[in-house]
């Protein structure tokens, strides 16, 4: 694991707190779920393995939708 400096960590580990909190969220009416998970998801960022691996499976996702669309 590489080394991160106070303010990268910081970010990361309330990054992943939201995401947690996010999931959480879905299940239970007091949290907003979504909006949670949206914000975690962006104080990760593309720098974290599984922001990148979301980034690339919904851009897939995407073209093969486009090449699926009827014309």
């Amino acid at each position: 694991m590489r080394h991160l400096p106070p303010i990268g960590l910081l970010r990361t580990v309330a990054g992943w707190i939201l995401i947690g909190l996010g999931v959480i969220g879905l299940f239970l009416p007091i949290l907003q779920g979504t909006i949670l998970l949206l914000a975690g998801a962006a104080m990760l960022g593309p720098r974290s393995y599984p922001g990148r691996r979301i980034r690339i499976t919904l851009w897939r996702i995407k073209r093969w939708l486009r090449k699926c669309r009827t014309p």
